[in-house]
């Protein structure tokens, strides 16, 4: 069970399912917080697990290699959409000239 997957360890998770490894992730993170205040447990690693093992089954869900990478897809297309509309930003407070080059940027 994990509470977070940073992007970056996609391939590594995805490895370990292909090796037969269930990897499933919560659905609601301010769950973790909740349980460690209810059984008044430390915000540490050891703390986290507790909380973790005390939260129901039904708050989990077992991801698959395919959602782990439309994730990392559809985070990397919030990404440029974010980039893009800087760039727009940008681009309508140059002059006429200065738009010429940042054009095929956008």
């Amino acid at each position: 069970m994990v509470d977070t997957l940073p992007v970056q360890h996609t391939d590594g998770a995805i490895e370990l399912m292909r090796r037969g490894v269930e990897v499933y992730y919560l659905r609601r993170l301010t769950l973790i917080e909740k349980m460690r205040r209810e059984h008044k447990l430390p915000k540490t690693a050891r703390g986290d697990i507790k909380a973790l093992m005390s939260v129901e089954e039904r708050w989990f869900r077992r991801i698959t290699g395919d959602f782990l990478v439309m994730r990392r897809m559809i985070l990397a297309y919030r990404s440029l959409l974010r980039s893009h509309q800087q760039l727009l930003n940008k681009y309508r407070a140059l002059s006429e000239v200065e738009k010429v080059v940042l054009k095929p940027a956008i």
